[in-house]
């Protein structure tokens, strides 16, 4: 990415360059006969990129101490100037910003990498003296120097980092010649190169048009060269900065908010982007820049976690590009074995959750910073003033911040951090630093059952919607949240190595109880269900089925609460169950009068029904689009609705029938009918064996996912009515779809060989490299009165309903309906099958039916 502080990449004189590595058109007459090939920078850092022993910083550091003397030596050279131009001490190099003085070797390790890039060097220094550069006229370097920005200047360099170089100059005649006979050599070595050639004015006046040149040139470093006009330019930024603070600061956050947005979070990403997002190796640049320019920053970078998770996340950037320099941000799942052993961790799981913890921890400390430094730029009138306002027993308002009084402060109180965290989040104020000292400290040892101010506590805070989220998040980093919670552990920063969730379990959890907010007014219990979204996935830290693991926490965390007999039922009946809903309003007819009777023996009683749908609307939007649609939730709707006439001993809502009329006429009509509506696509064709298969192998190649299939055949004539999985601003291209539909459904078109041509989805690719369990074929008799249910798990290939229906055809079975759910890698779909108009009844026919799905799996790549 090119630095804030750099013009284009190329330079325009002479001629247009090339990319790197390649002569540049129209060098100056004779220059390649007077300037001899330089020193290759870009083989010294290739020699730093097989020793695999130098880590992160160290790596980092070495290689800053590389360049900085191959710049040297190419400045001496251009200009003529005795000596290499080294930084000497007090000339106002930039000091190092937070996360920056520990990515420097301390003290013996300094000087141990600088030996070691010594070594490397001794034959650049024998070639720079054997084949020195003429330089015109005899130049020295007095009224010129060479700053460094961007990851040299800030010294966190990585295999694929671009060289960003600012020559600075007092006006002097020939500074274009004189940059050519620098520039060209880093061009011809090659190594990648961002730079610009201005006095100390342009350098102003660039800052002034472009808040990210002002911000590069923050972090400007001297390199070689007139070191007292490096001083003076640096010390101008700096000016600029003082200057301007109160308008650029407010954009430089709202910029990093909007690439929180667009980027997302490192610790929750399956292939997190380590620089740009949320969490990110940016934010430590944002943290550095508040430092600066701030006096209010300095509690928040000397954070002791700050150090180690910066350091941690450089450190994985540094293996993911060794490979070449490749310029990737982005840990892709194929290339996380290779990092995590480089690291020397034992799996990528392991990688995840280090990732995780150091993303988690940046992001925090950057929301804080975030808080404070809009606090400061309001100023004492717009915090709303700095005396105390008392709020509840030991909390107030300080500064526009929740503040523990010196008077309470000495008093023990179990209940004051969540009180605390409860307070911040419901007034939209962050916690006070001291308040946060003081909070970090353990609480009191509780009895169970707790005192009930504590339990009311923690019912309060789960209560608070989204902003419990950050709340109970700052109570994790203060490690309080574990005195309340110590099951927490099992699943901080547990990641779910699927596209389908896309948080780690901890916080996926706290989303969930956000999301129950919107619920509270609806259910009677929504104490119960907050509690119940806090613990419903808790036991994915454990062996064995989460769901039992976590129904045995929630009655532990009963205990705790003091919940009564039935109400202590009630809760571990929700954890057990929590996915009953979703899962079987996606996979049964909800017609057949078994599956509201199967849910309804589960859940017991109203009040637990009623949870459980509060809690599978908040559970699903917590954990992607693809849990939670409206689709989904009107399922859910009509089996809770279903369900409930059973607890009731009431009869079932009356459905629509199946065909409708309309379907009636449609097949009266006779021959080829495509008929797409929205998000419903009905098909009427002749009748024959293996037509589902071909029209949902047809939708498949042209991207258009199904939900739902049901089908209806009589006299000759089939009717398919499918439900589609369209986002919202799809346009699919019906004209050529239904094209191929008749096609396909006439036997003009092989739609088996179209799908075999396609390439692997990255729904596949992903399943094959996170090891995704294979192909699954499950055949129940009991699960319907009229129809043998058959569920099939499978990676998500391209065209798997397409094989799947295919192998059930090729049986001589008849498909009724189908249920289809896409779980990030891998699908679980549903086919009620009948042979004639029974049940499937023979073993042989059943293993037959077995064999074939997953053969056809296996041909396709989906079984893993």
């Amino acid at each position: 990415m090119p630095s804030p502080a750099s013009c284009p990449s190329w330079p325009t004189p002479p001629g247009i360059p090339p990319p790197p590595g390649r002569q540049p058109a129209g060098w100056p007459e004779g220059y390649r006969r007077r300037v001899p090939n330089p020193p290759r920078l870009s083989l010294v850092w290739a020699e730093l990129r097989s020793d695999t022993g130098l880590k992160g910083h160290e790596w980092s550091r070495a290689a800053q101490l590389a360049t900085d003397e191959w710049l040297r030596q190419l400045f001496a050279a251009a200009t003529g100037a005795p000596g290499t131009g080294a930084t000497s001490p007090g000339t106002g190099a930039t000091p190092p910003g937070p996360g920056v003085a520990s990515r420097q070797p301390a003290g013996g390790q300094s000087q141990e990498l600088a030996g070691q890039a010594t070594g490397r060097l001794g034959w650049l220094r024998r070639a720079s003296r054997s084949q020195a550069y003429p330089a015109s006229g005899g130049q020295s370097s007095a009224g010129v120097a060479l700053l460094a920005v961007g990851s040299l200047g800030r010294g966190d360099l990585s295999p694929g980092s671009d060289l960003d170089l600012v020559l600075v100059h007092t006006g002097l005649a020939g500074i274009a010649e004189l940059a050519d006979r620098l520039w060209y050599p880093i061009w011809d070595d090659p190594m990648p190169l961002d730079h610009s050639v201005r006095t100390i004015g342009q350098m102003e006046e660039a800052a002034r048009s472009d808040l990210k040149v002002a911000q590069g040139l923050l972090e400007a470093r001297a390199i070689a060269g007139d070191m007292e006009l490096a001083g003076r330019a640096i010390a101008a930024v700096r000016r600029l900065w003082q200057g301007h603070v109160g308008r650029w600061l407010p954009e430089v956050l709202a910029a990093r908010r909007s690439a929180w947005e667009a980027h997302g979070d490192v610790a929750f990403l399956l292939e997190p982007e380590l620089q740009e997002s949320r969490g990110g190796l940016r934010d430590l640049q944002l943290l550095s820049l508040l430092a600066t320019v701030t006096p209010v920053m300095g509690q928040v970078v000397a954070n002791e976690r700050l150090g180690p998770a910066g350091a941690f996340l450089h450190a994985a950037r540094v293996e993911l590009q060794r490979p070449g320099g490749r310029r990737s941000e982005r840990l892709t799942l194929e290339d996380q074995p290779r990092v995590a052993e480089a690291l020397g961790m034992a799996s990528r799981e392991e990688l995840a959750r280090e990732v995780a913890a150091a993303g988690r921890t940046i992001a925090w400390l950057a929301e804080d910073a975030d808080r404070r430094a809009r606090s400061w730029l309001a100023g004492p009138k717009g915090r709303g003033g700095s005396a105390d306002r008392p709020i509840e027993a030991g909390l107030v308002v300080r500064d526009g911040e929740v503040a523990v009084p010196l008077s309470a402060a000495s008093s023990p109180d179990a209940s004051r951090p969540l009180r605390a965290a409860a307070a911040s989040a419901q007034l939209g104020l962050p916690l006070s630093r001291s308040a946060m000292d003081l909070l970090a400290q353990k609480p009191p040892l509780l009895a169970e059952p707790w005192p009930p101010e504590v339990a009311r506590a923690l019912l309060r805070l789960l209560s608070c919607g989204r902003a419990a989220v950050h709340a109970i998040e700052t109570l994790d980093q203060l490690g309080v949240w574990e005195h309340y919670l110590p099951e927490w552990a099992l699943v901080r920063n547990r990641p779910q190595f699927n596209p389908y969730h896309r948080y780690t379990v901890d916080r996926h959890l706290l989303e969930t109880v956000a999301n129950t907010a919107a619920a509270q007014r609806d259910v009677r219990r929504p104490d119960l269900l907050a509690v119940a979204a806090l613990l419903h996935d808790i036991g994915k830290g454990a062996a064995g089925d989460h769901s039992e693991a976590g129904a045995a926490i929630a009655a532990q965390v009963a205990g705790r609460l003091g919940l009564s007999h039935e109400d202590t039922e009630v809760l571990v009946r929700v954890v057990r169950h929590h996915l009953l809903l979703p899962d079987t309003a996606t996979r049964r007819d909800l017609e057949d009068p078994a599956t509201a009777a199967m849910v309804a023996q589960a859940v017991q009683d109203a009040t637990t029904l009623e949870l459980l749908h509060a809690l599978a609307a908040a559970d699903g939007a917590a954990t992607g689009p693809a849990a939670w649609n409206p689709w989904r939730a009107g399922l859910v709707q009509e089996l809770v609705a279903r369900t409930g006439a059973v607890l009731a001993d009431q009869p079932p809502p009356e459905s629509a029938p199946f065909p409708a009329p309309e379907h009636r006429r449609l097949l009266a009509a006779g021959g080829f009918q495509a008929h797409p509506a929205g998000r419903e696509l009905v098909v009427v064709a002749p009748d024959r064996p293996g037509l589902l298969s071909d029209v949902t192998g047809t939708l498949a190649l042209h991207g258009v996912g199904i939900l739902e299939a049901r089908a209806h055949s009589e006299d000759g004539m089939a009717l398919e009515v499918f439900s589609l999985d369209l986002p919202e601003d799809a346009h699919p291209r019906w004209g050529r779809i239904v094209a191929d539909l008749e096609r396909a459904t006439d036997r003009r078109f092989d739609v088996g060989a179209a799908l075999a041509a396609q390439a692997p989805s990255r729904a596949l690719r992903q399943a094959v490299a996170l090891g995704v369990p294979g192909a699954r074929v499950m055949v129940d008799n009991g699960a319907s009165a009229k129809a043998t249910v058959v569920e099939v798990r499978a990676l998500d290939a391209p065209g798997v309903l397409h094989q799947i229906a295919a192998a059930i055809a090729g049986q001589g079975l008849d498909i009724v309906s189908a249920r289809v759910a896409t779980l990030g890698t891998a699908v679980v779909d549903s086919f009620y099958v009948r042979d004639g108009q029974a049940k499937l009844q023979d073993e042989a026919q059943v293993e037959a039916l077995r064999s074939a799905i997953t053969q056809r799996l296996r041909d396709i790549g989906a079984s893993g």
